[in-house]
């Protein structure tokens, strides 16, 4: 019952955007935590990105403590010299990071001089491509298969991290300290010069979206098994 429930929701999140908005916020359905398991916001061809609401789910580990997953979206970036992502879940501290299309981490930010809300700012490294935007609780690093983290903070009054060239491309992530209990955390990300992946013929979406209903469920359990054995060991 489950899984069927999780695919409707799929279904209807991937066609909701066939009849073209010229802008949209994409509502997360189960974004994974790594390239291979990101979320991809579907739209109309052209569509922008504005926004991303979500929430970061709670995993039990093996001592009785709590952790938050990680989100992560496939988006693309279309105006580089204009491209942002701010993040804002009440009072909770979070963080963004943005990685290449190939798992690399080009810059995050965990707190602004402001606050606790992160704000990835024009940054003149970037070109337009497709990218994968990760959200966290405050405190979580990216690391690579060797436990390398994948952003380093450059000497002197900086808020933003940038890639590190020693590091290899995103494997896991570490937590900087825990949840505070068994409860999510929601989030909203604002975009500017990003966009959708356009969203194939009527008859694809569908067959893309009964699949992705399909590993919700099973994907929501390798995270669960993987970041438990983890901290066990």
């Amino acid at each position: 019952m489950k899984c069927s429930i999780l695919a409707a929701a799929a279904l209807a999140a991937a066609l909701s955007f066939t009849q073209g908005a010229a802008a949209l916020t994409w509502n997360e359905i189960d974004a994974g935590e790594v390239p291979v398991s990101a979320e991809i916001p579907l739209g109309s061809p052209g569509a922008a990105l504005t926004g991303i609401t979500g929430r970061l789910d709670v995993v039990a580990l093996l001592d009785n403590t709590f952790v938050y997953q990680v989100d992560l979206f496939g988006i693309h970036i279309t105006d580089a010299a204009k491209f942002s992502a701010t993040a804002t879940a009440g009072s909770d501290d979070t963080a963004l990071f943005l990685f290449d299309m190939d798992g690399f981490g080009v810059y995050a930010s965990d707190d602004t001089a402001s606050g606790l809300n992160p704000a990835l700012t024009p940054y003149s490294g970037l070109s337009n491509g497709l990218y994968y935007l990760g959200v966290a609780q405050g405190g979580f690093s990216a690391r690579d298969g060797l436990g390398e983290d994948l952003f380093v903070q450059p000497a002197g009054l900086t808020e933003l991290a940038y890639g590190n060239p020693a590091s290899g491309p995103l494997d896991s992530w570490l937590d900087g300290f825990g949840a505070n209990a068994d409860s999510s955390l929601g989030y909203t990300i604002t975009l500017t010069g990003a966009s959708v992946t356009p969203v194939p013929e009527p008859s694809a979406a569908l067959m893309l979206a009964l699949g992705l209903g399909g590993l919700v469920a099973l994907r929501r359990r390798q995270r669960h098994t993987a970041r438990s054995a983890h901290h066990a060991g």
